[in-house]
């Protein structure tokens, strides 16, 4: 069963690695989405209650922000 729900801070480590592979060699060698998402959380204009995850069985697939 598919879920969509708010992502939460055990969440981080799996879609930073989600985003990076998504993201890796795709526009330049590496890649820097990954941190981005790290960095966005952060910032003061972010807002958590926008920012979700899909999950499939129990396990993330991907997110938004």
């Amino acid at each position: 069963m598919l879920t969509i729900r708010n992502e939460t801070e055990k969440d981080y480590k799996t879609v930073e690695t989600i985003t990076r592979k998504a993201f890796y060699n795709m526009y330049i060698p590496g890649c820097v989405e990954h941190y981005l998402v790290h960095v966005m959380r952060g910032h003061e204009d972010f807002i958590p209650e926008l920012d979700f995850v899909a999950e499939l069985d129990g396990q993330v697939i991907g997110n938004i922000m």
